[in-house]
């Protein structure tokens, strides 16, 4: 939650996507390819 503020003091531009690792229908495309790990956890 507070790596959006970091982002956001920095002046980075980003957006930010909520999603439920636990529903595997609401992870967005490109996220186990940002983050394999997650397999694990979708």
């Amino acid at each position: 939650m507070t790596t959006h503020l970091w982002l956001k003091e920095l002046g980075t531009k980003f957006e930010a996507i909520w999603f439920n690792v636990h529903q595997p229908d609401t992870v967005p495309d490109g996220f186990l390819q940002l983050n394999p790990n997650a397999k694990d956890q979708c």
